[in-house]
């Protein structure tokens, strides 16, 4: 008799060390900064793309399982469809382009560039690209990282940059003003939130023996606790 193979996912346990980072921020911050945001905002942005990889993943596997019985459409859409992103990610495709595609395939209203939670989502990957590929800043920077710490501060998650300390000793960058708790949090949730519009579609296309549905729920109950506590571990 043949052997199936098991699979391990990675998408839940990244999630889960970003909401104990964001936890974790509102402890360790003195003057409301803490270097657990960039924890944070690293370990979310990680989860998202580890989750895409996770979904198609998982759709592989169902793919492979004998099912028996006459050929099921739906699942047979979504097979095809994580074929396609597979594609993607062999193409080096970026993870916002990878989920914007996915919202395309599944009909997604959740998934929208120019809506939320999507927007926010595009803020998570650039911050996180511009935290592991530092470069050096200069004070008097209007680039979009600038943008999004107004956009945050707009919010209020954190402070807004001082204009009137440009070229002075007390200028504070992006790096410096976006290490706020309430961060960390934003970045964790948002994160939550996107993976979860994109489960939600993939579960309403097709599932087996509730394998995605288990999946989507755990993520639903993650978003629901906020960053008040670390969510439970992920179905295995």
């Amino acid at each position: 008799m043949g052997h199936m193979a098991g699979f391990h996912f990675y998408s839940g346990g990244l999630l889960r060390m970003a909401y104990e980072a964001a936890n974790r921020a509102k402890q360790t911050a003195k003057d409301n900064r803490t270097d657990d945001t960039l924890v944070a905002i690293i370990l979310a942005a990680s989860a998202a793309e580890c989750f895409i990889n996770d979904v198609v993943g998982t759709i592989r596997f169902i793919s492979a399982m004998p099912r028996g019985g006459p050929t099921d459409p739906s699942l047979e859409r979504l097979v095809r469809i994580g074929t396609a992103l597979t594609s993607l990610e062999e193409d080096k495709t970026s993870v916002l382009s990878r989920y914007l595609c996915a919202g395309l395939l599944l009909d997604l209203t959740g998934i929208d560039a120019g809506l939320e939670p999507v927007q926010s989502f595009r803020q998570v990957v650039q911050l996180r690209n511009s935290i592991v590929h530092a470069k050096p800043v200069s004070t008097e920077a209007n680039d979009a990282l600038s943008k999004i710490i107004a956009s945050l501060a707009k919010r209020g998650l954190c402070q807004a940059i001082d204009n009137s300390k440009r070229n002075t000793m007390d200028a504070e960058t992006w790096w410096v003003v976006m290490r706020t708790p309430a961060v960390a949090s934003w970045a964790a949730q948002t994160v939550n939130h996107v993976m979860l519009s994109l489960m939600d579609g993939v579960v309403s296309a097709g599932d087996f023996k509730g394998l995605l549905a288990g999946w989507r729920d755990w993520l639903r109950e993650s978003l629901a606790s906020g960053s008040a506590a670390p969510p439970k571990a992920p179905p295995s």
